[in-house]
């Protein structure tokens, strides 16, 4: 059967020329500058208004007169009691959704509530991250690293600082404020944990690699740290964006949508610039790759044991799919008469995917046959160290891309996101999106035979199906864990969709020892 050979060195040609290249990173750093200057400007208001009575009754009236329709104050004092992020926000999207009630003027009010002592821990973790979005796009760009180290490095003990300093106020302040006053209460407290927590993690993982002179590791933790904290200011783009699509809805159900895709796309915009930063690396001679085929020996054993422990994952994984699509289909089946998922979303289930089998037919075909290829992927390229098959690496772009069109169908069926409905099909068609994409990364990594990318990107596709039956697994763990009274909300539903692209982050890790990253010079 033919394979893909390891040794391939076939030149890639990026898709796109190095100066549109280089005009997408500078629109991304501008971007993500632009956000950093507005956290700066947050952590200030956050600061100044804390403890303050007068400015509770102004953001108290600020919030009637955007539900009651009443003209705004001027420019300027909102931009003054509220910060320019929601001043923008408000500018482009109607009253009431910056403003107005279920949305951001509750934590607002909160904020101004609260004791002094919690402003500053809040007020703090905002200006921290304003410094990591304003230096950390910066490391990324390989030619500041060439031509200016002591820049580079001067940044990077800036960015380190900002995130443990961030991070461990977050923390502070999520100790001392009760779930019912933070913003989008248990969904986003246990989100922001585990943003700190990553964090703290990634950067620790990558100043160990850098102390060990192991480059490319150090990068990949850096982009694994970053794309956490990509979920800040791509949440706030995603409100305005969606706010203006959709100006009827309030802002806390636009928040269900975005917080669907939050996650994920976070993870691949940081796995992005990591992969850009490696195709732009010149390739190591085949000679000096045949002397360090065990360059992280305990990362290849541990790798070992997931690998032995996701054979009978994706053994379950496909069990799953064909007892929650087939046998008993729709989450009305799954929840049976408990209250543990909302009745606005078990009905748009049942509508849309429990009543239609062509459709469930054809993703357990799909996402089916895609976990089984993963069985003999994980056995054959990661345990047995072989060559992926080419015919597994086209069956798994068939598998995904049809797995992504019938997940894009759903989503669009399902609609809006709505308080009834919680994200609509927000969650199918990021997953739509995810599978789409890698189908065609890896279509394009079998075409120019590039063994290295077909084997990583053939496991994240695998992963990103898992995630769908994983969701089975997750809920139950995460009722346990939700307080009764955010569980009828839907919060455990929620982190539990969320949750299934966590996987991602593993395929994210591996990347960092792959053979895709060794077999290049880190500059």
């Amino acid at each position: 059967m033919s394979s893909i050979d390891s040794t391939s060195h076939a030149t890639i040609a990026p898709s796109l020329s190095t100066w549109a290249l280089r005009g997408i990173a500078l629109l991304f750093a501008l971007a993500m500058g632009l956000y950093g200057v507005v956290a700066l400007d947050t952590g200030y208001v956050n600061f100044k208004g804390s403890g303050n009575a007068e400015v509770v009754a102004q953001r108290l009236e600020l919030r009637q007169s955007a539900d009651s329709g009443t003209p705004l104050p001027a420019t300027a004092t909102i931009t003054e009691h509220s910060g320019m992020g929601l001043a923008a926000l408000a500018a482009v999207t109607p009253p009431h959704y910056a403003y107005g009630s279920q949305g951001l003027s509750e934590p607002l009010v909160h904020y101004a509530e609260m004791p002094t002592s919690h402003g500053y821990m809040l007020a703090l973790h905002n200006t921290m991250g304003g410094l990591l979005m304003l230096f950390g796009a910066l490391q990324f760009w390989p030619a500041l690293r060439r031509r200016y180290p002591r820049w580079h490095r001067a940044f990077g003990m800036v960015y380190v600082g900002a995130a443990v300093v961030g991070m461990l106020a977050a923390m502070t302040y999520l100790v001392l404020t009760p779930v019912a006053r933070i913003y989008d209460q248990f969904t986003f407290t246990i989100g922001l944990w585990l943003l700190a927590i990553g964090v703290l993690s990634s950067v620790g993982l990558s100043m160990h690699h850098l102390r060990r002179r192991e480059i490319a590791q150090h990068q990949a933790y850096m982009a694994i740290s970053y794309g956490f904290l990509l979920t800040a200011p791509l949440q706030r783009y995603g409100w305005m964006l969606l706010g203006v699509w959709q100006p009827e809805l309030r802002q806390l159900e636009a928040n269900y949508a975005v917080t669907a895709w939050l996650i994920p796309f976070s993870f691949l915009v940081g796995y992005g610039i990591f992969t850009s930063n490696r195709l732009l690396q010149a390739r190591k001679p085949i000679a000096v790759m045949a002397r360090a085929p065990q360059a992280f020996p305990q990362a290849m054993a541990l790798g070992r044991w997931l690998a032995w422990l996701l054979l009978p994952a994706l053994g379950a994984g496909f069990i799953a799919l064909l007892h929650h699509f087939l046998l008993a289909p729709g989450l009305s089946a799954y929840v049976g008469d408990s209250a543990t998922i909302p009745a606005g979303v078990l009905a748009l289930d049942q509508a849309v995917i429990g009543n239609h089998l062509p459709s469930r037919l054809l993703f357990v075909a799909a996402g089916g046959g895609s976990l089984l290829l993963g069985v003999w992927l994980v056995w054959g390229s990661f345990l047995r160290q072989q060559p992926v098959p080419v015919v597994l690496g086209w069956g798994l772009v068939a598998g995904s891309a049809a797995a992504g069109l019938v997940m894009g169908y759903w989503g669009l069926h399902m609609g809006m996101p709505s308080f009834a409905t919680l994200a609509g099909g927000a969650t199918w068609l990021c997953g739509a999106a995810i599978c789409l994409g890698l189908a065609a990364a890896l279509a394009w990594a079998l075409q120019a035979g590039e063994a290295a990318w077909v084997r990583e990107w053939s496991l994240f596709t695998v992963l990103t199906l898992l995630g769908v039956p994983a969701f089975y697994l997750n809920f139950p763990v995460l009722l346990l864990i939700t307080p009764p009274e955010y569980i009828e909300s839907g919060h455990a539903f929620r982190l539990a969709s969320y949750g299934q692209w966590f996987l991602l982050l593993a395929a994210f890790v591996y990347s960092a020892y792959s053979p895709a990253t060794q077999e290049r010079f880190a500059r």
